[in-house]
């Protein structure tokens, strides 16, 4: 059986708040946007089964984090290479 070849790539927005009401108000806020690029490709052990090696590469563009709306002077920046092994039955 000849493997199948799995590829993706895509874009993503997203933000993140957290609150501490023990502490009080406090709102962390981190918002950027970010892309994605993977691959990966099945190989088939039987009829039923196959095992698919990925990787995957996540980038998330620098950008500033606030907390209740001031700037920290702080940036954060992702940047994930991410490797896996999956299985597949039917």
């Amino acid at each position: 059986m000849l493997p199948v070849h799995h590829r993706r790539e895509g874009s993503a927005a997203g933000q993140q708040a957290f609150s501490w009401p023990s502490v009080g108000n406090i709102q962390i806020n981190v918002a950027s946007i970010g892309l994605e690029a993977g691959a990966g490709f099945d190989i088939a052990m039987s009829r039923g089964f196959s095992f698919t090696p990925f990787a995957d590469f996540l980038y998330g563009a620098p950008t500033a984090v606030t907390v209740n709306g001031a700037s920290t002077g702080i940036r954060l920046a992702t940047n994930l290479l991410h490797f896996g092994l999956a299985a597949s039955w039917r």
